[in-house]
């Protein structure tokens, strides 16, 4: 096998890792005939956070800072964040650490609070005038 192809193979992997952890336990179940993710967490692997794509869109800063200084919440969690909340490419996310993901969710948290003052700085600038 090629380096390439290899490559190929473990994005891929990537890719599916996060479909089947995205899954509704009942599905993973009929597909995978496998323990649900509830009884997975049970053997003390880090924390799923079982959050809609609604609630990670609309999820408040404070409470995305609090999850990230969570030891305990997965790389799955925040994979899900990175994507869904701040538009991380999927295929780059997946290539990420645990760490580079807390990183790369607080550089997206900066970002987004420095666009929220710029736009109240121009909004009370615009009202003085």
């Amino acid at each position: 096998m090629t380096a390439g192809a290899a490559k190929d193979l473990i994005d891929n992997l990537n890719d599916l890792r996060i479909f089947i952890d995205q899954l509704e336990t009942a599905e993973a179940k009929k597909i995978f005939k496998t323990a649900s993710l509830k009884e997975h967490q049970r053997k003390g692997s880090a924390s799923i956070i079982e959050l809609s794509d609604d609630e990670i869109e609309n999820m408040p800063i404070p409470q995305i800072q609090s999850l990230l200084k969570n030891e305990d919440v997965s790389k799955i969690t925040l994979l899900r964040i990175a994507i869904k909340r701040f538009g991380e490419p999927k295929g780059s996310a997946s290539k990420h650490s645990r760490v580079e993901l807390v990183e790369k969710i607080s550089n997206y948290i900066g970002n987004e609070v420095g666009h929220e003052s710029i736009k109240r700085l121009i909004k009370s600038s615009a009202g003085d005038a």
